[in-house]
C-alpha cells in the first residue's frame, strides 16, 4: 500500500468532472441533456507530448476557418470514460484555476472533451491508474445547468 501512498501524493491537482444527464420538461415532455457535476478527482495534468504534434500540446490549420487544438493529459485513478466533460483545474492546496480562458472576460476556466482513458499498469500487470487524453472543448464559457 506504500506506492499508492506515494500516488496519491503525486496528484497535485483537482479536476471537475460533468457527465451529460437526459431530463424530460414536464410542460412540453421534450427530452433535454444538461451537463452535471458528476465527480471531482484528483490528477496530475501535463501538455499532451506527441511527434505527429507541430508544437508541444497544440495543433494549428489554416482553411476554410483557423483551427487550434490544445490537448492535454490527465492523470488519475478513475477510467473518466469518453462522454464526459472536465473544467476547473486546479491546484488542490491553493485552488487556484491552472487552465483558463485569458480571452475571454473573467478569465472563466477551461472546458475540456474527454478523449478516452488507457490504464497505467505496474511491473506485475495491476491497474495503477489512468491516463486520459482531453481536447479543449470549441464552446468555452459557462455551461448552463
Amino acid at each position: 500500500m506504500i506506492g499508492g501512498c506515494f500516488l496519491s501524493a503525486g496528484y497535485a491537482f483537482e479536476a471537475d468532472i460533468y457527465s451529460k444527464k437526459r431530463f424530460k420538461d414536464d410542460t412540453t415532455g421534450q427530452i433535454e441533456y444538461k451537463w452535471q457535476l458528476w465527480k471531482t478527482v484528483d490528477c496530475m495534468v501535463s501538455p499532451f507530448v506527441s511527434t505527429s504534434f507541430k508544437a508541444q500540446g497544440t495543433t494549428e490549420s489554416f482553411g476554410e476557418m483557423y483551427d487550434k487544438q490544445s490537448y492535454l493529459n490527465l492523470v488519475c485513478k478513475e477510467n473518466i470514460g469518453r462522454n464526459v466533460q472536465i473544467t476547473n483545474i486546479r491546484n488542490k492546496t491553493t485552488g487556484e484555476i491552472i487552465y483558463c480562458e485569458i480571452e475571454l472576460r473573467g478569465a472563466p476556466a477551461t472546458w475540456y472533451n474527454s478523449m478516452g482513458s488507457s490504464p497505467v499498469l505496474d511491473p506485475f500487470g495491476s491497474v495503477i491508474e489512468w491516463s486520459t487524453l482531453i481536447e479543449r472543448a470549441e464552446e468555452q464559457g459557462e455551461i448552463v445547468v
